[in-house]
């Protein structure tokens, strides 16, 4: 289909963000004729999922991009102009606005594009047919690659060439699985064996990308059978001599659905290669302070309440949020008194500080630090029930 042919899947597709008036305001401005959107927003609204994130497309030039919304009153950022993006913000709203482009060279990671005026030339450098949808003020749907048709069949399929489209971009093997996971039935046997093929030059990726796509695979629902085809043609990474574990991540995914639960990215990520190697792996892929902290606590979490008769020691301890994840694999029978407790549960202030030792001539230091926390455990130990008083009166004695 020509990229200016346009087609209507639906006469109820017209979602909100069509034609609000911030997209009225940006139309206007860039002509409608030189304006369209494109992408995931088009995709996702088609198959009834949320909308994140509303990208455009033009014909204009950054620069002459700017300059037209500027002009009515819409401030822009250059977020990535040398790529031809920018992003437009009114009233609380943004759109990212990027100009259509065309590869002139790509080394396997990186792609050196120039501009063009050529809708179909944009969307033969994207991925797969479904992000090569555009959509213009109307609602009117434009679709260069076939794509409505595999978003239809639930296929994820490559533009062109498919060894062509990974060649240009490693990446897109880990994004073939994720977005087949996501909105595929089964995997594309060409995009498969596409993949087989260039399985190698996943190697010269950053770990920060390859994690970014691992940790969104990771958030679908079923991942299972997308890891199990990863590892089988040996695109799951190495952290060191620890290699995925997927069988083991089986056991984690049928504890979710007896629990008619899901763990977040995170938790997934440090079962998928062993709890015990979960700091390693946080190092390696260059997790956060926040997501190292997050899997760290929870793993120890996840291992307290194997032997847990009461849960209120691990909320102390760990904080709601860790316990609440790692309850949502937990298969013992005490898991329903568990969550209600949790629920409600308030943290208790400890009663006893380091100017009550002081008072007691304790000089601040080592031997302070153990004694509170001796007081501390005694105090978690007693169901959080030792009063302040109770606590000193047992310094005396001792």
């Amino acid at each position: 289909m020509a990229a200016n042919t346009p087609v209507n899947p639906s006469a109820n597709w017209h979602p909100n963000w069509l034609s609000n008036a911030f997209s009225q305001k940006i139309f206007d401005a860039l002509g409608e004729a030189n304006t369209r959107f494109v992408g995931g927003a088009i995709r996702d609204s088609l198959l009834g999922f949320a909308v994140k994130d509303i990208d455009m497309a033009t014909s204009h030039l950054p620069g002459q991009t700017q300059a037209l919304l500027e002009a009515v009153g819409i401030k822009t950022i250059a977020t990535g102009i040398q790529h031809g993006t920018i992003t437009a913000v009114w009233n609380g709203e943004a759109r990212e606005i990027t100009t259509l482009r065309r590869d002139i060279e790509t080394d396997g990671r990186h792609a050196t594009v120039a501009f063009t005026d050529d809708w179909a030339a944009d969307a033969a450098r994207r991925d797969f047919t479904i992000n090569a949808l555009y959509a213009g003020h109307d609602g009117q749907i434009y679709d260069p690659c076939g794509g409505l048709a595999d978003l239809e069949a639930g296929r994820v399929r490559f533009i062109g060439d498919a060894e062509s489209r990974i060649k240009e971009d490693a990446l897109r093997i880990y994004r073939f699985f994720r977005f087949s996971a996501r909105f595929g039935v089964t995997l594309d046997a060409v995009g498969l064996s596409a993949c087989k093929a260039c399985a190698s030059d996943v190697g010269n990726l950053s770990r920060e990308r390859v994690r970014d796509e691992l940790l969104k695979l990771l958030m679908v629902a079923e991942p299972l059978i997308y890891l199990q085809a990863m590892q089988k043609i040996r695109i799951l990474p190495m952290i060191g001599d620890v290699e995925a574990d997927v069988d083991a991540f089986r056991q984690l995914l049928a504890a979710e659905t007896a629990n008619d639960s899901q763990t977040a990215p995170e938790t997934r990520l440090s079962k998928l290669y062993s709890p015990a190697a979960a700091k390693v792996v946080a190092r390696s892929f260059r997790l956060s302070g926040k997501q190292k902290d997050f899997m760290e606590t929870v793993r120890q979490a996840d291992t307290a309440l194997l032997s847990a008769d009461t849960i209120d020691p691990l909320l102390y301890r760990f904080g709601k949020r860790a316990v609440a994840e790692a309850l949502k694999s937990y298969l013992g029978e005490k898991r329903p008194e568990f969550i209600l407790r949790a629920e409600s549960w308030q943290r208790p202030v400890f009663p006893v500080s380091g100017e009550d030792l002081k008072i007691m001539g304790f000089r601040e230091g080592k031997e302070m630090g153990v004694m509170l926390g001796e007081l501390e455990g005694a105090w978690i130990a007693s169901g959080f029930s030792l009063s302040k008083d109770d606590l000193l009166k047992a310094i005396v004695r001792k």
